[in-house]
């Protein structure tokens, strides 16, 4: 078992649906992660791309899919959403 005490109780929700995910590919359980990130990670990008509404949700649909196919590299020594905001962050630049 993995030892996410260190985490606050959004980020051990995060990571209960990352394991689902992971472990059993339930498109529901990465519906619930795209549903509780797509906004904070879309308005960073819109921020960093002055403005471009249609380069924002390109880089933000860009990151899921990043964060998404690689997500079996996700581990909880972080929160799930800092480790996709560094995602966001690498695919923006």
């Amino acid at each position: 078992m993995v030892d996410n005490s260190h985490l606050s109780d959004k980020a051990k929700a995060d990571f209960l649906l990352v394991e689902k995910a992971m472990q059993t590919g339930d498109p529901r359980a990465f519906n619930e992660l795209m549903a509780r990130h797509r906004d904070p990670v879309y308005f960073r990008m819109l921020e960093k791309v002055n403005g471009d509404r249609e380069l924002a949700k390109e880089l933000t649909i860009e990151t899921f899919g990043k964060a998404f196919n690689k997500i079996h590299q996700y581990t909880p020594k972080f929160a799930f959403s800092t480790w996709l905001y560094s995602i966001a962050r690498n695919n923006m630049i």
